[in-house]
């Protein structure tokens, strides 16, 4: 038997005893299966946004019933819209289509979510309807077939404020 074959047959025939596997310490194996282990947490929810300090995310489905892409802002809770404070991934819902939207609004108040924002529209949802709010938020948005949007939530209002 050559050197290879019987490092083959040294590796086959190893059998644990007490803290060694292998000829190798048990307790570094286990590290490396843990360390492996909490990286691979990182694939298993790859969209999850990176949120910035003092934000937090609210995802909510938006159903554009017009032509034209429904635009979404967070922004000061002002009219006209106010300076953007937040975000919407994706700030677009195509025509005709239903999408859930990951709106990343701050912390403190002040803020609100505006649909096609201009001088005659206002804000749609305020900070003091979501701020018990996080992660999935049981409510939608619906947008007229004329660019107007409404919300509204199912009979469990949840996190919404009454």
């Amino acid at each position: 038997m050559d050197e290879r074959e019987q490092a083959w047959a040294e590796l086959l025939e190893a059998r644990p005893t007490g803290w060694f596997v292998g000829g190798r310490r048990l307790p570094v194996l286990l590290l490396a299966l843990a360390t492996l282990l909490v990286a691979g947490c990182d694939f298993l929810e790859p969209d999850r946004p990176q949120l910035p300090p003092g934000t937090r995310a609210l995802i909510i489905p938006v159903e554009n019933r017009s032509n034209v892409p429904a635009v979404l802002v967070v922004a000061e809770d002002r009219q006209p819209v106010g300076r953007a404070v937040g975000s919407a991934q994706p700030a677009a819902v195509p025509a005709g289509a239903r999408i859930d939207v990951t709106f990343i609004v701050p912390n403190a108040p002040g803020w609100a979510i505006f649909v096609n924002p201009g001088p005659e529209r206002g804000p749609l949802l305020l900070h003091t309807d979501l701020r018990n709010c996080t992660g999935r938020v049981p409510a939608f948005i619906e947008v007229r077939p004329g660019g107007e949007a409404q919300w509204g939530h199912g009979p469990d209002r949840g996190c919404l404020t009454p």
